[in-house]
């Protein structure tokens, strides 16, 4: 089944949150999350669905689980999130999603704030 990503759309956490309108902002987010991976060693995510509530049959809310797989195959801290998928001509698009995190690098990639910041 394929899935793409709606726009406009929103991501985030309680801390703040991205609003992406073009491809330019999902293509900055992409490489913020890349650049996030990379330094904290992370191969892979490792996600699961917990709930899945139909709210018609094109919109489907659902909270899930992700974990990041790292370097020697370890699996990291585990950050649930809320997501909104809508389908759209056809296809499932992920309209929003937020995570519930206490890492602030995390939520700094994903609010788009580190590219902000001073000492980056």
């Amino acid at each position: 089944m394929p899935i793409g990503f709606f726009l406009p759309q929103t991501v985030g956490t309680f801390e703040g949150e991205r609003r992406l309108e073009t491809e330019n902002d999902l293509r900055r987010l992409y490489d913020d999350a890349c650049a996030y991976f990379d330094a904290n060693g992370i191969l892979d995510l490792k996600r699961h669905t917990t709930s899945a509530l139909f709210r018609s049959k094109s919109c489907v809310q659902a909270t899930f689980v992700s974990q990041h797989v790292l370097r020697g195959h370890v699996l990291g801290k585990e950050t649930f999130a809320h997501g909104t998928l809508r389908r759209v001509d056809g296809l499932w698009r992920i309209e929003e999603s937020h995570y519930a995190t206490d890492s602030v690098e995390l939520t700094l990639t994903l609010t788009g704030s580190a590219r902000r910041t001073p000492d980056r």
